[in-house]
């Protein structure tokens, strides 16, 4: 193997290994309060289609949303209920505006049943340092039973890169209400699974241009020795 050749081999080892280095997307939670005790209590879904919101303010990059988990009670012994999840803009006066995007999967509730229940989603693009709401609004209504989502009144995190609003009312338009009002101050319990962002193109376009930049040096000198050679 000639200077010519090696130089080339190295160029493309290097492009090589760092691709191979480079950390994909990889799934994270990007928002919860799961964990937090501070205070609370439910809030039902007083009919259908009666929507209950909380917001969360994204961070500094952007994210795509792929599943949430929410903790939800069924006092129902004879029906599963169900809720749609979606993510909604803020209006811009600190109140939910318009459904930016839903979940693809809703939550069902069995008859009885509580704990944490999860929806999911093929991706929702969410911008970065932005106020979106998380908005659920139940499908269907029991007169045997009601259904109840659990909140906190702290705006503590349980970690995670998308914060709340300081002092931010947990918000609800039922029952068969038009406008939204305030509930409690606090947030609703859930959490929101995500995509990260992977590294940016850029920093493989310049590790591709410099192995190129290599490779190219020695097919220059290539043609330049055999120019020679010729005189």
């Amino acid at each position: 193997m000639n200077l010519i050749r090696l130089n080339k081999w190295r160029a493309l080892s290097a492009l090589a290994f760092c691709l191979m280095t480079v950390k994909p997307a990889t799934a994270d939670v990007l928002f919860s309060n799961l964990g937090q005790t501070g205070g609370g209590g439910s809030i039902s879904f007083d009919a259908a289609g009666d929507p209950i919101a909380s917001d969360f303010l994204t961070g500094g990059t952007p994210g795509t949303i792929t599943g949430a988990t929410v903790t939800m009670l069924n006092t129902s012994l004879a029906l599963t209920l169900d809720v749609t999840l979606g993510i909604y803009t803020d209006n811009g006066s600190g109140q939910p505006g318009i459904l930016f995007q839903a979940f693809d999967t809703h939550i069902s509730v069995p008859a009885g049943g509580s704990g944490l229940f999860t929806a999911t989603s093929s991706g929702i693009n969410l911008q970065p340092g932005t106020l979106y709401w998380m908005v659920g609004q139940a499908n269907s209504e029991d007169f045997g039973g009601t259904l109840y989502w659990n909140y906190v009144t702290t705006d503590a995190t349980d970690g995670g890169s998308y914060s709340t609003v300081p002092g931010t009312q947990v918000m609800s338009k039922g029952p068969a209400g038009l406008n939204w009002s305030d509930v409690d101050t606090g947030n609703l319990r859930f959490s929101l699974e995500g995509i990260t962002p992977a590294p940016e193109p850029g920093t493989l376009t310049l590790l591709a241009l410099g192995a190129a930049a290599i490779a190219g040096c020695g097919w220059q000198r290539r043609r330049a020795g055999r120019g020679r050679n010729l005189l």
